[in-house]
């Protein structure tokens, strides 16, 4: 009997392709912690979609309320960033990496940026009714010079000063993250 480890002779032994995980051990190594990175981004960028669209789902109902009550209605600055920040997601979150299959750096940038805007979302939203501030929201005159000054004139101001800081706060946190995100 030939031993394997005798010099000058082989073993005629089967041999078997590599499979995918030695092929590939980073793809491997991504599957045993929940999936591989673009289907964990797909499932981020579902999630914050979500809370997006229940933000501004959330104004639109307050809105159609508002106008049931004759008064008058608007979208305030978090909303508006809210909804920029709804259509850069769906544009380079959704459209681009399904055209280019794979997300982008601007993809993950704007995720970020995204995900840092909603978190922000209610703390600008808070400052705009003045809830952690004041008892009341500031107020604004709206009345005319010859017209008596009376509590019709006055209309919420549409964006206070508290909600202006957030608001810079939250620009400012989202423009450092998105430059800290590299391809």
């Amino acid at each position: 009997m030939i031993k394997e480890s005798e010099p000058g002779h082989s073993v005629n032994r089967k041999k078997h392709a590599p499979t995918d995980a030695h092929r590939y051990p980073k793809e491997k190594a991504e599957a045993s912690r929940g999936g591989s990175m673009t289907s964990q981004l797909s499932t981020f960028t579902g999630i914050l979609l979500g809370l997006q669209f229940a933000a501004f789902g959330w104004r639109v109902n307050r809105e159609i309320n508002i106008i049931d009550e004759d008064r008058r209605t608007w979208l305030p600055l978090p909303d508006i960033l809210n909804i920029v920040s709804l259509i850069s997601v769906v544009v380079f979150c959704v459209v681009l990496p399904l055209a280019w299959k794979e997300y982008g750096v601007w993809s993950l940038r704007i995720l970020a940026g995204a995900a840092i805007l909603i978190a922000f979302h209610p703390l600008t939203m808070a400052a705009h009714y003045g809830i952690p501030y004041r008892k009341k929201r500031p107020e604004r005159l709206v009345c005319h010079e010859n017209h008596d000054h009376n509590d019709d004139c006055y209309d919420a101001k549409y964006a206070p000063v508290e909600e202006l800081i957030t608001i810079f706060v939250s620009l400012i946190v989202t423009i450092v993250a998105m430059c800290q995100v590299n391809s």
